[in-house]
């Protein structure tokens, strides 16, 4: 049996980590790991916190934020 694997490449730079029941402030490090991102999607958890400036480093990609 041959089995293909197809992955969707913009679901790699649309990360939805919602309803997730995460809590604490916004980690600076998330912005320097992923500066492909088009979408970030945090939306109905309960972080705490600003942004981080460290976010900025998401480069320009970065269309939508959902908190």
């Amino acid at each position: 049996m041959n089995a293909r694997i197809r992955l969707n490449p913009l679901a790699l730079f649309i990360p939805t980590i919602s309803q997730n029941k995460l809590t604490g402030p916004l980690l600076p490090e998330l912005g320097a790991a992923w500066t492909v991102m088009e979408e970030l999607s945090l939306s109905a958890n309960a972080l705490q916190g600003p942004l981080p400036k460290e976010w900025s480093k998401m480069g320009r990609r970065l269309r939508l934020l959902y908190l």
